[in-house]
Protein backbone atom coordinates (compact mmCIF):
# COMPACT_ATOMS: atom_id res chain seq x y z
CA UNK A 1 0.00 0.00 0.00
CA UNK A 2 3.10 2.39 0.79
CA UNK A 3 4.93 1.71 -2.19
CA UNK A 4 1.51 2.38 -4.44
CA UNK A 5 1.10 5.62 -2.90
CA UNK A 6 4.59 6.92 -2.98
CA UNK A 7 4.00 5.83 -6.98
CA UNK A 8 1.32 7.18 -7.44
CA UNK A 9 2.29 10.79 -5.72
CA UNK A 10 5.39 10.53 -8.37
CA UNK A 11 3.19 10.26 -11.44
CA UNK A 12 1.36 12.81 -10.76
CA UNK A 13 3.74 15.12 -9.87
CA UNK A 14 5.96 14.25 -13.19
CA UNK A 15 2.78 14.10 -15.27
CA UNK A 16 1.60 17.58 -14.68
CA UNK A 17 0.43 19.12 -18.48
CA UNK A 18 1.27 22.21 -20.50
CA UNK A 19 -1.15 24.60 -18.38
CA UNK A 20 -0.14 23.63 -15.34
CA UNK A 21 3.28 23.84 -16.34
CA UNK A 22 2.21 28.02 -17.01
CA UNK A 23 1.38 28.49 -13.35
CA UNK A 24 4.10 26.14 -11.28
CA UNK A 25 7.46 27.32 -10.94
CA UNK A 26 9.97 24.11 -11.37
CA UNK A 27 13.49 24.54 -9.49
CA UNK A 28 16.33 22.02 -8.10
CA UNK A 29 17.20 21.47 -4.05
CA UNK A 30 20.12 20.08 -2.78
CA UNK A 31 21.93 20.87 1.06
CA UNK A 32 23.14 18.72 3.54
CA UNK A 33 20.81 16.55 6.39
CA UNK A 34 21.99 16.03 10.30
CA UNK A 35 20.01 13.15 10.86
CA UNK A 36 19.52 10.81 14.26
CA UNK A 37 16.56 8.67 15.71
CA UNK A 38 14.03 9.58 18.39
CA UNK A 39 12.71 7.47 21.35
CA UNK A 40 10.77 7.71 24.33
CA UNK A 41 13.78 6.84 26.58
CA UNK A 42 17.19 7.13 24.04
CA UNK A 43 18.03 9.15 20.97
CA UNK A 44 21.13 8.44 18.12
CA UNK A 45 23.66 11.55 17.49
CA UNK A 46 23.95 13.14 14.35
CA UNK A 47 24.80 11.51 11.14
CA UNK A 48 25.97 13.77 8.27
CA UNK A 49 23.94 13.00 4.98
CA UNK A 50 22.89 14.83 1.37
CA UNK A 51 19.74 15.96 0.16
CA UNK A 52 19.08 16.58 -3.21
CA UNK A 53 15.92 16.49 -5.91
CA UNK A 54 13.55 18.96 -7.70
CA UNK A 55 10.19 20.72 -6.51
CA UNK A 56 7.34 22.75 -8.50
CA UNK A 57 6.24 25.92 -6.73
CA UNK A 58 2.49 27.31 -7.26
CA UNK A 59 1.36 30.79 -5.98
CA UNK A 60 -1.53 30.99 -4.44
CA UNK A 61 -1.69 34.40 -2.88
CA UNK A 62 0.79 37.32 -2.06
CA UNK A 63 1.35 35.74 1.29
CA UNK A 64 0.76 31.87 0.30
CA UNK A 65 2.55 29.07 -1.67
CA UNK A 66 2.11 25.32 -1.81
CA UNK A 67 5.26 23.89 -2.82
CA UNK A 68 5.62 19.46 -3.90
CA UNK A 69 9.35 18.05 -3.62
CA UNK A 70 11.10 15.19 -5.01
CA UNK A 71 14.09 14.46 -2.75
CA UNK A 72 16.88 11.60 -2.46
CA UNK A 73 17.45 11.91 1.70
CA UNK A 74 20.35 10.46 3.89
CA UNK A 75 18.84 9.56 6.83
CA UNK A 76 20.21 7.80 9.84
CA UNK A 77 22.29 8.18 13.15
CA UNK A 78 25.03 7.21 15.14
CA UNK A 79 26.12 5.94 18.89
CA UNK A 80 29.29 4.85 20.74
CA UNK A 81 28.61 1.43 22.76
CA UNK A 82 30.92 -1.02 23.08
CA UNK A 83 31.99 -4.38 21.46
CA UNK A 84 33.62 -6.71 23.05
CA UNK A 85 34.64 -4.47 26.15
CA UNK A 86 36.53 -2.35 23.05
CA UNK A 87 34.69 1.31 22.67
CA UNK A 88 33.27 1.56 19.13
CA UNK A 89 30.92 3.54 17.15
CA UNK A 90 27.38 1.81 15.66
CA UNK A 91 26.57 3.97 12.54
CA UNK A 92 23.33 2.70 10.29
CA UNK A 93 22.16 4.43 7.00
CA UNK A 94 19.41 4.90 5.47
CA UNK A 95 18.82 6.34 1.84
CA UNK A 96 15.10 7.36 0.87
CA UNK A 97 13.15 8.36 -2.28
CA UNK A 98 11.26 11.03 -0.18
CA UNK A 99 7.44 13.07 -1.38
CA UNK A 100 6.82 16.28 0.38
CA UNK A 101 3.89 18.78 0.30
CA UNK A 102 4.15 21.93 2.39
CA UNK A 103 2.36 24.80 2.46
CA UNK A 104 4.76 28.35 2.87
CA UNK A 105 3.15 31.79 4.42
CA UNK A 106 5.66 35.19 3.40
CA UNK A 107 5.72 36.26 7.19
CA UNK A 108 7.76 38.88 5.82
CA UNK A 109 9.03 39.53 1.89
CA UNK A 110 11.82 37.36 1.98
CA UNK A 111 10.35 35.01 4.57
CA UNK A 112 7.89 32.01 4.36
CA UNK A 113 7.19 29.45 7.53
CA UNK A 114 6.86 26.08 5.69
CA UNK A 115 4.73 23.32 7.00
CA UNK A 116 3.92 20.01 5.51
CA UNK A 117 3.76 16.35 5.28
CA UNK A 118 6.26 14.04 3.30
CA UNK A 119 6.04 10.13 2.66
CA UNK A 120 9.80 7.69 1.51
CA UNK A 121 10.31 4.83 0.22
CA UNK A 122 13.41 3.19 1.96
CA UNK A 123 15.79 1.92 -1.33
CA UNK A 124 19.13 1.16 0.58
CA UNK A 125 20.09 0.46 4.45
CA UNK A 126 23.32 -0.28 6.00
CA UNK A 127 24.81 -1.00 9.57
CA UNK A 128 28.47 -0.17 9.93
CA UNK A 129 30.70 -0.83 13.30
CA UNK A 130 33.84 1.30 13.97
CA UNK A 131 36.34 1.32 16.22
CA UNK A 132 38.91 3.82 17.74
CA UNK A 133 41.31 3.05 14.83
CA UNK A 134 38.99 4.20 12.32
CA UNK A 135 38.34 0.53 11.31
CA UNK A 136 35.12 -0.24 9.95
CA UNK A 137 32.94 -3.34 9.42
CA UNK A 138 29.22 -4.13 7.69
CA UNK A 139 26.93 -5.45 10.42
CA UNK A 140 23.24 -6.83 9.27
CA UNK A 141 20.37 -4.44 10.71
CA UNK A 142 17.30 -5.47 12.40
CA UNK A 143 14.62 -5.83 9.97
CA UNK A 144 13.84 -2.25 8.35
CA UNK A 145 10.48 -0.43 7.53
CA UNK A 146 10.42 0.32 4.10
CA UNK A 147 7.93 3.38 4.25
CA UNK A 148 8.40 6.52 6.05
CA UNK A 149 6.26 9.04 7.32
CA UNK A 150 7.13 12.78 8.71
CA UNK A 151 5.73 15.70 9.79
CA UNK A 152 8.30 19.17 8.44
CA UNK A 153 8.70 22.25 10.09
CA UNK A 154 10.65 25.19 8.72
CA UNK A 155 11.53 28.47 7.31
CA UNK A 156 12.80 29.74 3.96
CA UNK A 157 14.99 32.74 2.99
CA UNK A 158 14.75 34.40 -0.14
CA UNK A 159 17.48 36.06 -0.68
CA UNK A 160 17.02 36.57 -4.89
CA UNK A 161 13.99 35.77 -7.13
CA UNK A 162 15.59 32.46 -7.46
CA UNK A 163 17.81 31.14 -4.91
CA UNK A 164 16.55 30.98 -1.24
CA UNK A 165 18.29 29.03 1.56
CA UNK A 166 15.91 26.79 3.61
CA UNK A 167 16.01 25.34 7.19
CA UNK A 168 13.81 22.18 7.98
CA UNK A 169 13.63 20.00 10.44
CA UNK A 170 11.31 16.44 9.87
CA UNK A 171 9.63 14.41 12.73
CA UNK A 172 9.40 10.73 11.95
CA UNK A 173 6.07 9.39 12.74
CA UNK A 174 6.79 5.61 11.84
CA UNK A 175 9.04 3.02 13.10
CA UNK A 176 12.54 2.33 10.95
CA UNK A 177 12.71 -1.31 12.81
CA UNK A 178 10.27 -3.71 13.10
CA UNK A 179 11.67 -4.72 16.76
CA UNK A 180 12.22 -1.54 18.07
CA UNK A 181 10.85 2.23 18.12
CA UNK A 182 13.21 4.03 17.20
CA UNK A 183 12.15 7.19 14.29
CA UNK A 184 13.70 9.43 12.26
CA UNK A 185 14.90 12.88 12.68
CA UNK A 186 16.02 14.85 10.65
CA UNK A 187 17.66 18.63 10.51
CA UNK A 188 18.37 20.19 6.42
CA UNK A 189 20.16 23.12 5.14
CA UNK A 190 19.67 23.35 1.35
CA UNK A 191 19.73 25.83 -0.97
CA UNK A 192 16.92 26.14 -3.40
CA UNK A 193 17.10 27.41 -7.25
CA UNK A 194 14.19 28.16 -9.41
CA UNK A 195 14.19 28.06 -12.98
CA UNK A 196 12.39 31.50 -13.44
CA UNK A 197 12.22 34.50 -11.56
CA UNK A 198 8.64 34.27 -8.45
CA UNK A 199 6.30 36.41 -10.78
CA UNK A 200 4.50 39.15 -9.79
CA UNK A 201 0.54 39.63 -7.80
CA UNK A 202 -0.25 40.95 -11.43
CA UNK A 203 1.36 38.54 -13.25
CA UNK A 204 0.14 35.57 -10.93
CA UNK A 205 -3.67 36.27 -11.71
CA UNK A 206 -3.29 36.23 -15.28
CA UNK A 207 -2.26 33.31 -15.17
CA UNK A 208 -4.81 31.82 -13.26
CA UNK A 209 -7.23 33.35 -15.40
CA UNK A 210 -6.22 32.10 -19.18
Amino acid sequence: MSKKLLYISLFLLLSLNANAQKKFNFGTKFGVNFSGMHETNSVYTDLFGINFGFLAEQKISSKFYVQGEILYNRKGGQYEGFYNTYPVTYKTTLDYLDLSLQAKWMFIEELSLDLGLQVGQLFNSKGIIQNDFGLENEVELPEVNDFDFSLNAGITYAFQKQFSLQAKYSYGLTKIFKTSDYKNSTISLSIIFLFKERVSEEENENLIYE
